[in-house]
C-alpha cells in the first residue's frame, strides 16, 4: 500500500506533467499562429508600405479553434459617410507558394515585392479617388458660394424695387419717368442674376444626383472589397492552412471582418466566415479548391 505522501507526489508529478505538456501545446500554437499572422499579413499588405490599412490579429479559443480579427482602413469605415465614388480595388490575390521554403530569406524577398508591387498600385488608385474628392468638395463650396452671393444680390435688387416704388408713389411725371427707367434697369439686373441662380441651383441639382450615384457604387465597392478580402483571406488560408498543425482535428479557424458586412443603422455588421479544419486540410491537399473552401464555410453577419 502506498502511503499518502507517495500517492499525493505521484499526484502532483502526473498534474505537473500534463500542465508542461499543455504548455508545450499552446507553445505551438502560438508560434504557428505568429507564422500564420505575418503569411496572412504578407498576403494583404507590406513592411514597406507604412501606410498598410489591413490588420490582422489571433487568438486561440480551447475547444473551438483559432480566430482571426481583420480590420481594414481601407476607406470603408473612415470613408463610409463621404459622398464620392471611392472605386475599391480588390485585394491583391494571395501569392502562389514560392519554391523557397517558408522561413528562408528568399521566400521573404519574394513574397513582400510581389505584394508590394500590387499594394503600390492600389495606393496610387486610392490617391487618384482621393483627388477626386477634394476637386467635388471645392466645386460644392464654390456653388454654395455663388448661391449666397446671387441670394443677397436679389435681396438688394428688391429692395430697390421698393424704394423706387415708393418714390414713384410721391413723385411728378418728370421723375416718375426717370424712376421708370431706373427701375427698368434694375429689373433687367434682378432678370441676370435670377438667371445666374437658376444655373446654380441646375448645378446644384446635378452634383447632388452625381454625389447619389457616387455614393450607390461607392456601396457596391465596398462589397466587392470585402468579398474580394475574403477571398483573398480563403486562397491563404488553402495554401498555408496546413501550418497550423497544433490545431485540433474537429476545430476551426474563423475570421471576423470587422464592419464588413451591411450596414445597419450608424454602423457596418462584421463579416465572420467559420472553416473546419478538415475542410482546410482538403483544400491544401487539392482535394477541393479555394473556392469550394470558401463556399462550405460557415458564413454570416453580427
Amino acid at each position: 500500500m502506498k502511503s499518502f505522501n507517495q500517492i499525493a507526489v505521484s499526484a502532483l508529478l502526473v498534474a505537473t506533467s500534463v500542465g508542461q505538456a499543455n504548455a508545450e501545446s499552446f507553445d505551438d500554437m502560438h508560434k504557428q499562429l505568429d507564422i500564420m499572422n505575418n503569411i496572412m499579413k504578407s498576403s494583404l499588405s507590406s513592411e514597406r508600405n507604412r501606410s498598410s490599412r489591413i490588420t490582422i490579429d489571433s487568438t486561440y479559443l480551447k475547444g473551438q479553434g483559432v480566430l482571426f480579427n481583420v480590420s481594414s482602413r481601407m476607406g470603408l469605415s473612415g470613408l463610409s459617410n463621404y459622398s464620392f465614388s471611392f472605386s475599391m480595388p480588390k485585394p491583391p490575390k494571395a501569392p502562389k507558394a514560392p519554391v523557397a521554403p517558408v522561413g528562408t530569406e528568399d521566400y521573404e524577398i519574394h513574397m513582400e515585392e510581389s505584394i508590394s508591387d500590387a499594394l503600390e498600385m492600389v495606393e496610387r488608385e486610392f490617391e487618384v479617388e482621393m483627388e477626386n474628392y477634394q476637386h467635388d468638395r471645392e466645386a460644392y463650396r464654390e456653388l454654395q458660394e455663388s448661391q449666397r452671393e446671387l441670394a443677397y444680390e436679389l435681396r438688394d435688387v428688391a429692395r430697390e424695387v421698393r424704394d423706387l416704388e415708393f418714390q414713384m408713389r410721391h413723385a411728378d411725371e418728370k421723375s416718375k419717368a426717370e424712376l421708370e427707367s431706373e427701375r427698368a434697369e434694375i429689373e433687367k439686373q434682378r432678370a441676370k442674376y435670377e438667371a445666374s441662380l437658376r444655373k446654380v441651383e441646375k448645378e446644384f441639382s446635378e452634383l447632388r444626383k452625381q454625389q447619389q450615384t457616387k455614393k450607390e457604387q461607392q456601396q457596391k465597392d465596398r462589397a466587392a472589397f470585402y468579398d474580394g478580402l475574403s477571398t483573398s483571406l480563403t486562397e491563404t488560408l488553402c495554401l498555408y492552412g496546413n501550418g497550423l498543425k497544433a490545431l485540433p482535428k474537429k476545430e476551426h479557424v474563423s475570421f471576423i471582418l470587422k464592419a464588413g458586412g451591411e450596414r445597419d443603422g450608424n454602423r457596418y455588421k462584421d463579416r465572420i466566415m467559420v472553416f473546419s479544419k478538415s475542410d482546410i486540410t482538403a483544400c491544401s491537399a487539392d482535394k477541393i479548391s479555394a473556392k469550394k473552401l470558401l463556399s462550405s464555410a460557415q458564413s454570416y453577419q453580427f
